[in-house]
């Protein structure tokens, strides 16, 4: 998709994500005049652009040089109002793309979380498929559904703090003990 936008349009299937990197006293006017090349994009394919499911995330390594708030609005094509009485898009701290959850900070303790939650969904799955499969056959299961969740994004998160993984790396050695059949407290060191 190319449009005369400030930023740089991202597209995958049906979502789409404008990356915006001026200064923060040019981001109100590039972000505006960006949603609003797109809306009309939209229009003219006759697509719709979901204002319910539209939002911002002001990203800032620091929060001190984070704006507070910008009022970006979907404006229709026939807007000559002033001021703009147009649809705004509400700010939010972490947005999901693509199933991967983004703080403002760049920090990646919710992702890591959220994936962790999802590891941990898995556990009585496995309990009851390694009494009635073979080991080689619930490695595959492992490998297709946890492994794949572990990896997915791994690109992005998989350099935050030690820390942060640790909940991660102690589910997944939790499914790995599980699925060996040994008890909780079987050394680590001799899984792998």
């Amino acid at each position: 998709l190319k449009l005369n936008t400030q930023g740089e349009i991202v597209s995958y299937a049906d979502d789409t994500v404008i990356i915006i990197k001026p200064s923060w006293s040019d981001l109100n006017l590039a972000a505006n005049w960006d949603i609003n090349i797109l809306k009309k994009w939209f229009d003219s394919h006759l697509l719709s652009l979901n204002s319910e499911k539209t939002n911002y995330v002001l990203f800032s390594l620091k929060a001190l040089t984070r704006l507070e708030q910008i009022n970006i609005k979907i404006c229709s094509n026939d807007c000559t109002d002033f001021p703009c009485k147009c649809e705004e898009i509400k700010r939010v701290r972490n947005t999901k793309y693509l199933g991967i959850t983004i703080k403002e900070d760049m920090k990646w303790k919710l992702q890591i979380d959220n994936t962790t939650k999802r590891i941990r969904k898995t556990i009585y799955f496995m309990i009851k498929l390694r009494n009635i499969i073979p080991i080689k056959v619930i490695k595959l299961v492992y490998f297709a559904l946890i492994q794949s969740i572990l990896l997915y994004g791994i690109v992005g998160w998989g350099g935050t703090y030690r820390t942060n993984l640790q909940h991660l790396a102690i589910a997944q050695r939790q499914i790995i003990k599980i699925i060996l059949k040994k008890p909780s407290d079987f050394p680590t060191a001799e899984l792998y």
